[in-house]
């Protein structure tokens, strides 16, 4: 099975921040790598502006300012998690954009297994670590960006930290804090001459210091000196005379300091190990004071951004915004959280319910939907309007819209200058217009309730009057539909087919209806008709009036060709999907009152009603509009009628649009049950209580009715006819509903602990430490949890760490690395076990399954899909194609639906859903647009998705990253030729290649 992965919703962990001094010409900025989106705050006087977004295509790691010692402006160094790099600028002429200035790569300076990034900053070098005992120094070039590396071996057992001092202006000194052997931590001095990429050590400037842990710089712009922190002593070492000179203070901190940055250069904040923020005052000499002022999340990065506005970013809850003020009259410091950054914290469950998927994660709920986002760029009013019509009138440069309501007809035209006129020239405006076309050379078709008129060059040239009233009409290239009501008798009506030839309309054939006709359609080919009394739709060919096909679709208020595909339109909630010529139909579920269809552009169409949708590729996506009356296009555009005014702009491709909440006690989980919603979350006496609601996400109506002890720890759900088995990690609960209420029927103990539970088939299963069991629930109604146990069983000689199974596979994995599948037989009632596990090179973090596909992930991010191969005389499990996410993955669930959510600890969620293209062509055209479409740092989506096994980057057969699709196809058409340059794939192909269904 061939997959499309997809981000739902992005990463909100913030994993670095950093300021970039005079990153634009007049401001500094703030920025911050939350996966891979890279985000810039310009910093104006003493506050931040609104953020801009940009993506990476790559998980980002660290971020890094390089700016040299003469240049007026800074650039920025983003590395990402496989250590490929790009050096951004602000657009000296857009600072909205950023401009890629060189790319690279930092594998080539690792060689062993490697830690988080560290780095130091001095204005001719910047020093960056990626292993235990190694530097890099990057000479920094004038115009900002880095030479080639050279590196300082460090023969200690670890390096701790390192840290320039200054004056910067005139000393280019590292001093590097070691781990020793078998003595106490040491500080050693490094003389750097980055000119003639050389460096120095003089061991009698090292300093031993008992118990340090942290060192920070004092003053770089005119200070040689660093202060180094125990558990009970700040020491301030000078490195200005010939020996280094020390002198300690007294400082009083519980706990150690894990950050600690300069505000101005004698005052600073810090962060100690759980958690508690300080004020501190550090000066050359004297006391060291630590002035605990608030709580701060646990922190990835601290940022100074002026002298009194501190940020916070945290990878584990949200990052914040703080003022500190202080006042030095009274000694006494204010600090107040100015802004704050949502965060979700990891993955808890995912849940389906209807076309929404809800994603509960720690400190937050993620709603999620694939819709369509109509942006509006010009509004016109108009109202008791009921249909819309667009044309370009060529002779006087003029886009008009026709309006038309069951009494009238009004034309509004807007002009090059975008001045909205009325348009009452050569039409007939006193008549409702029923169809509107366009035919070319400015000819136009209008049809009105007695009429059909055709206008060339402002004046009429054919006029065909009908003898009954229009009730419906259609337009195929030169073929006119026109249906009319016989008033002698309406059960008689008919579709007379008009044909345009040399500029006059002539009727072609005459079809005789028995029925009221509720909708036409007309194509090349067929003619489609839908009737009342029976309700019906017939199909006709063009060359005579015989039937030649009927289907029953209830009651059609629309109809409408897409080539020979028909489309139905039910009053409300459906649409059918007829093709004439196969005699198949399909039904799509489109919720709200609908009054008609209408093609746009790009293979779209849309449901106009009380919730408009778009059908593409025959699925349906809800329309961010309340209500529309009808729609067109102009120039490209969308123009929708609503019940006030003309809308016209333009709908993106189908993307997840997210709507987050949160709740003050944390929910665990959501269950569907009946009507309503049974909800698991934390009550403020951090117990976990299970409620009723009528919202799924318990905001309203919510009656508690039982809970879990303190030290018991939620598991999962299964749900029997209307009984509610609650699964802790000793017991298994049965609630039972009845008077619209749960009530508690008893309870089963089990003597080893529970790690999952789900349903299988008819049974209840049951993951234990080191098998799965599998039980048939007893639903009496004797106030009892009984459970019969199964002879199914599948044991494990070792733990079993994880599973997943559907209702013909079970997978689970134990010993980190091995995966055993096992299929059903239906016939023996059996479990019969794939004579070969998969053995995995890395550790694997969570399995699922898709189909008959096991998907497992990897501590490194890597997604693999497994398929067994039939080599006769037994199965083999073998890889088929990788995926990358870029950091750890914790959750990983199959929905009802068949699509598997994915959910990392940044707290970004990606959703996998099988794949069918339509094109054999797809894959190499995904290819192209895979290597040649790039981000900013012109970073390609096929290392982004690549697997990575240690530092080695592999392009492998990849899952197919359906965002890169959407992203071209959003693209205008000039950049979309750019990519397709060199290829024999034009616009108007590759977007029916990248179609799927």
């Amino acid at each position: 099975m061939d997959f499309a992965v997809s981000e739902v919703f992005p990463a909100s962990a913030v994993n670095d921040a950093v300021l970039v001094s005079c990153f634009t010409e007049d401001n500094d900025a703030l920025v911050l790598a939350r996966g891979n989106k890279l985000i810039v705050y310009l910093v104006e006087d003493e506050f931040v502006g609104e953020p801009k977004s940009y993506d990476i295509y790559g998980e980002i790691e660290k971020i890094i300012p390089v700016r040299y010692s003469r240049s007026n402006q800074s650039n920025l160094l983003v590395i990402l998690t496989d250590l490929r790099t790009c050096i951004l600028k602000s657009d000296d002429y857009d600072p909205s954009k950023l401009v890629t200035v060189s790319t690279g790569t930092l594998e080539h300076t690792w060689d062993a297994s490697r830690g988080p990034i560290r780095y130091a900053i001095h204005p001719t070098c910047i020093i960056i670590q990626l292993e235990q005992y190694q530097l890099d120094v990057f000479p920094i070039t004038s115009n900002c960006t880095l030479d080639e590396p050279f590196q300082i071996r460090i023969g200690r057992k670890k390096i701790m930290n390192f840290e320039f001092i200054g004056p910067t202006s005139k000393v280019t000194r590292l001093v590097v804090m070691t781990e020793e052997f078998s003595k106490p931590p040491c500080l050693h001095l490094y003389d750097i001459d980055s000119t003639n990429r050389t460096f120095s050590e003089d061991s009698s400037f090292d300093v031993t210091l008992e118990n340090s842990y942290l060192m920070i710089p004092y003053d770089l712009d005119t200070h040689s000196l660093v202060v180094v922190f125990s558990s009970d002593k700040a020491t301030r070492v000078l490195y200005n005379e010939l020996t280094p000179v020390q002198k300690t203070a007294t400082i009083f901190t519980n706990n150690p300091i894990v950050k600690m940055i300069p505000l101005t250069p004698d005052f600073y904040v810090a962060i100690d190990q759980v958690n508690n923020l300080f004020a501190v005052r550090l000066e050359e000499v004297g006391q060291v004071r630590f002035t605990q002022v608030s709580k701060s999340p646990p922190p990835s990065e601290v940022v100074a951004i002026t002298s009194n506005l501190v940020f916070v970013g945290s990878q584990k809850e949200d990052s914040i915004f703080l003022t500190v003020n202080h006042d030095t009259g009274n000694n006494s410091y204010a600090v107040s959280v100015f802004d704050t950054i949502r965060s979700t914290g990891q993955i808890l469950a995912y849940r389906q319910f209807g076309n929404s998927i809800l994603s509960i994660y720690e400190r937050a709920i993620v709603k999620s939907q694939v819709m369509c986002e109509f942006s509006p760029l010009l509004q016109i009013e108009c109202s008791n309007f009921s249909r819309v019509f667009s044309f370009y009138y060529e002779a006087k440069e003029i886009s008009c819209y026709v309006l038309s309501n069951d009494d009238i007809t009004k034309i509004i035209g807007r002009n090059m200058d975008g001045e909205i006129i009325e348009f009452d020239e050569i039409f007939d405006l006193d008549s409702p217009t029923f169809s509107f076309n366009e035919l070319g050379n400015d000819t136009f078709l209008q049809i009105t309730e007695n009429k059909i008129i055709l206008v060339k060059e402002d004046k009429e040239i054919e006029v065909h009057n009908l003898l009954n009233p229009v009730i419906h009409s259609v337009v195929c290239e030169n073929l006119i539909a026109i249906a009319t009501l016989n008033f002698t008798n309406k059960i008689e009506n008919y579709v007379s087919l008009f044909e345009i030839s040399e500029g006059k309309i002539k009727e072609k054939i005459k079809y005789n209806v028995n029925g009221s006709i509720t909708a036409i359609a007309l194509s090349r080919y067929f003619l489609a008709i839908a009737i009342s009394c029976p309700y019906k739709i017939n199909i006709y060919g063009l060359d005579n009036s015989d039937i030649l096909n009927s289907f029953n679709t209830g009651i059609t208020i629309d109809l409408s060709f897409f080539g020979n595909i028909l489309y139905a339109l039910s009053p409300s909630n459906n649409v059918y999907i007829i093709q004439p010529d196969l005699n198949t139909i399909d039904c799509l579920e489109c919720a709200g009152n609908h009054n008609q269809l209408k093609f746009l552009q790009n293979g779209q169409m849309v449901v106009c009603g009380t919730q408009p949708a778009i059908i593409q590729n025959e699925k349906v996506y809800p329309l961010n509009l309340s209500k529309v009356i009808d729609a067109t296009i102009s120039d490209g555009q969308v123009v929708f009628l609503t019940q006030n005014s003309l809308q016209i702009g333009n709908i993106d491709q189908p993307h997840y649009v997210n709507k987050s909440y949160t709740s003050k006690c944390h929910i665990v989980d959501i269950i569907s049950f009946n009507d309503f919603y049974v909800i698991a979350r934390f009550n403020p006496k951090g117990q976990i209580v299970f409620y009723i609601s009528d919202d799924m996400l318990g905001n309203t109506q919510v009656y508690p009715f039982g809970g879990l002890k303190k030290n018991e720890k939620y598991v999962g759900y299964y749900i029997s006819q209307n009984n509610l088995y609650i699964s802790t990690n000793n017991k298994i609960i049965r609630y039972c509903y009845q008077n619209d209420t749960f009530e508690l029927y008893g309870s089963k103990p089990f003597k080893k602990q529970i790690f999952k539970i789900g349903a299988f088939r008819d049974y209840l299963l049951i993951q234990l430490c080191e098998d799965i069991q599998f039980y048939h629930v007893i639903n009496r109604d004797d106030r009892k949890c009984t459970l019969q146990q199964s002879p199914l069983n599948i044991s494990n000689n070792g733990r079993v760490m994880c599973s997943a199974f559907n209702d013909q596979i079970i997978a689970f994995m134990y010993s980190k690395k091995i995966i055993s599948i096992y299929s059903f037989d239906d016939f023996n009632e059996r479990f019969v076990p794939l004579p070969q596990p998969y053995q995995s090179s890395e550790t694997v973090t969570a399995l699922s399954i898709v189909g008959e596909t096991v998907i497992i992930t990897t501590k490194s991010g890597n997604i693999f899909s497994l398929d067994m191969v039939d080599t006769q005389p037994k199965y083999d499990i073998v890889s088929r194609c990788t995926f990358n996410v870029g950091v750890r993955v914790v959750n990983m669930t199959t929905l009802p639906d068949n699509t598997l959510m994915i959910g990392a600890t940044d707290g970004m969620t990606l959703r996998v859903e099988s794949l069918r293209p339509k094109s054999g062509r797809f894959y190499e055209l995904y290819k192209i647009l895979a290597q040649k479409m790039k981000s900013v740092g012109f970073f390609r989506k096929d290392f982004q998705r690549s697997a990575k096994f240690g530092h080695n980057l592999t392009v492998s057969m990849q899952m197919c990253d359906y965002d890169l699709v959407r992203t071209f196809l959003q693209l205008n058409e000039q950049e979309q030729k750019a990519v397709l340059e060199g290829t024999d794939i034009s616009v108007e192909q590759a977007k029916e290649i990248l179609r799927i269904d």
